[in-house]
C-alpha cells in the first residue's frame, strides 16, 4: 500500500507469459506518469561512467544464456554546463553483440554502424523497399534501389523507375546551380555542370574553365561563350567557325 525500498538486488519472477513488471499512475493531470528513472548517484562521477544497461536475455539451443540486444548508457562528460551523454543499442548478429545505433552528446552525432561492421542502413517508403539504402557491404548509398549493379562499384547509385528524374532545385533568385567535380580538399572545382539562373543556361566547365555553354536560345558555344550563331565552335579568341543547320 505504500512505497517499496530495498538496499539489495531484487528478482521477480512469474510462471506465464503474463506482465512480469507493470507501472501504473492514476494520475489525472497532464505531467508524465508513470515514471521510470535511471540513477548512478556517484560520490566521485568521471567522464565515461556507465549510467545503465538494459540486457534482453534468452537461451540458446545449447541451453546457454545469450544477450540477445543490449542497451547502455554513458556518462562522457561531467564538466557543469556542458555535460554530455551517450546511448548505445547492441543487437546479437552471428554470434556477436554489433552496435547498431549511437546517439553521442559530445560530437551531436546520431551513428549507425559505428564499429564499422557488414549493417545496411535501409529507410522505405510507402511503395520502395529501398528508398535510402547505405550499403554496408559494398560501402555506397543506394536511393531508390537494393544496390544491386554490374556497372562496377559506384558510390552513390540513383535507381529510377519509368517517368521519375532526379531534380537540383536551388532558390528562385540563385545564380547558379549544378554538380561540382574536385580532387578532394577545399580547393576550387575542377569539374562543373551547371545551370545559370540569370541567362537560363547551362553551362560546362572542365579544368576549371568554362568550356562549353548552351544559351537559352538552344544555341551550342564551345570554346567561347559570347557568340550568337546555332552552334560555335573556337579554338582561340579570334578564330570561330560558325555552324548552321536546317
Amino acid at each position: 500500500a505504500g512505497a517499496i525500498t530495498t538496499s539489495d538486488g531484487m528478482v521477480i519472477t512469474t510462471a506465464d507469459n503474463s506482465d512480469t513488471l507493470s507501472l501504473i499512475s492514476t494520475d489525472a493531470d497532464a505531467s508524465h506518469g508513470p515514471n521510470l528513472r535511471y540513477y548512478r548517484n556517484s560520490g566521485s562521477p568521471a567522464n565515461n561512467d556507465g549510467l545503465a544497461n538494459i540486457k534482453f536475455v534468452g537461451r540458446n539451443n545449447n541451453s546457454q544464456d545469450v544477450e540477445y540486444a543490449e542497451q547502455e548508457y554513458f556518462i562522457t562528460d561531467v564538466t557543469d554546463g556542458a555535460e554530455d551523454g551517450l546511448a548505445n543499442f547492441n543487437v546479437m548478429t552471428n554470434g556477436t553483440a554489433l552496435s547498431y545505433l549511437q546517439m553521442r552528446g559530445e560530437t551531436g552525432a546520431l551513428i549507425v554502424n559505428e564499429a564499422s561492421a557488414y549493417i545496411d542502413f535501409r529507410g522505405e517508403t510507402n511503395a520502395n523497399t529501398h528508398g535510402l539504402f547505405v550499403d554496408g557491404g559494398n560501402d555506397r548509398v543506394v536511393v531508390g534501389g537494393d544496390g544491386t549493379t554490374n556497372r562496377g562499384n559506384p558510390k552513390f547509385l540513383i535507381e529510377l523507375g519509368s517517368f521519375n528524374y532526379l531534380e537540383i532545385k536551388g532558390a528562385s533568385d540563385s545564380t547558379a546551380n549544378g554538380i561540382l567535380f574536385s580532387d578532394g580538399g577545399a580547393g576550387t572545382p575542377h569539374g562543373i555542370v551547371g545551370y545559370d539562373h540569370a541567362t537560363d543556361s547551362m553551362n560546362f566547365f572542365t579544368n576549371g574553365n568554362r568550356a562549353m555553354d548552351i544559351t537559352s536560345a538552344g544555341a551550342v558555344l564551345i570554346g567561347n561563350t559570347d557568340g550568337t550563331d546555332p552552334l560555335v565552335v573556337v579554338d582561340s579568341a579570334s578564330d570561330s567557325v560558325p555552324f548552321f543547320f536546317s
